[in-house]
């Protein structure tokens, strides 16, 4: 379930719940993103966004947008695809990436 979260209280990594325009209609972030501290936050202070909506875990953005089997299969195609076997917390983090990258992947199809 996305939360409402102030600017100032954004972390590293935190996943963008909706997609963020400018007054122009210009895409600022996509729904979905990995926010970085540094440029992400930059800009959205630049366009005057004082709250943002995040999930609270990849398991909430995922299920926002594909469903748990589609997960699962993202999941395990990827393990298949680079043979990787998650060691620590950074290789989870760097595997949650790549999930998110490939749900992206699909909901631009």
């Amino acid at each position: 379930m996305p939360r409402k979260v102030k600017i100032d209280d954004i972390e590293e990594g935190q996943i963008l719940a909706e997609t963020l325009s400018n007054k122009y209609d210009q895409i600022l972030i996509k729904k979905g993103t990995s926010l970085n501290l540094e440029s992400h936050i930059r800009v959205l202070k630049m366009w005057g966004i004082n709250e943002i909506s995040i999930f609270d875990d990849l398991v909430d953005a995922s299920s926002a947008s594909v469903n748990i089997e589609e997960i699962a299969n993202i999941e395990s195609t990827l393990l298949d695809e680079i043979g990787w076997n998650i060691k620590n917390q950074n290789d989870k983090l760097l595997f949650d990436v790549a999930v998110l990258s490939s749900i992206g992947k699909i909901n631009n199809e």
